[in-house]
């Protein structure tokens, strides 16, 4: 849980690029797909010619029908993406960048049972990059956003954000107005 400082003001959450999201999970949604229909054409057609193979080549398969024995070999598969994606939602969800008034705080998820959190106040900050590169971040307006400091963190990224110009320019004011009240 992040904790604020007394009487800061978020300006800003940031996450990844919904479309982002959507270009990870593509692929696993696809073999998920392609997965849960071979298992319903295997269901309903299947060819008796495989069936003689495997109990006249394989002595296991003798009491194991090959059709059950292959559908749980598919479900296996299946389980296997639905955990992929259910990471790359989880990921997706509890990595965020937040701008406050006085600092900027990011909160990463590494693995499924560590977290990262570091933070940088606005007085620290050197520099602010925006990049935006490839066709597909051009036109749907995503990006990096680094950070430059002189503290303990060298370079603070914000990693294919929605809208990175913008989130600069709301840090620049930010900092900008700590100045101004000290």
């Amino acid at each position: 849980m992040i904790k604020l400082r007394e009487n800061e003001k978020v300006y800003l959450i940031k996450r990844r690029h919904l479309m982002v999201f959507l270009i990870q999970l593509l692929p696993i949604a696809m073999i998920m797909f392609l997965l849960f229909f071979f298992l319903i054409f295997l269901l309903f057609t299947f060819p008796n010619s495989w069936q003689v193979f495997f109990t006249e080549n394989i002595s296991l398969f003798l009491s194991i029908s090959p059709k059950y024995f292959i559908l749980l070999l598919f479900s296996c598969l299946l389980m296997i993406c639905w955990q992929i994606a259910f990471l790359i939602i989880v990921h997706y969800f509890l990595d965020c960048w937040i701008v406050t008034d006085k600092r900027t705080i990011h909160y990463e998820l590494t693995s499924l049972f560590h977290r990262k959190y570091s933070t940088i106040d606005h007085d620290k900050i050197q520099d602010i990059t925006v990049k935006i590169q490839g066709f597909l971040a051009t036109i749907f307006k995503y990006g990096d956003l680094r950070i430059q400091t002189a503290g303990a963190f060298k370079e603070f990224i914000f990693k294919k954000i929605p809208d990175p110009y913008k989130t600069k320019e709301i840090i620049i004011k930010a900092q900008h107005k700590e100045k101004v009240e000290n």
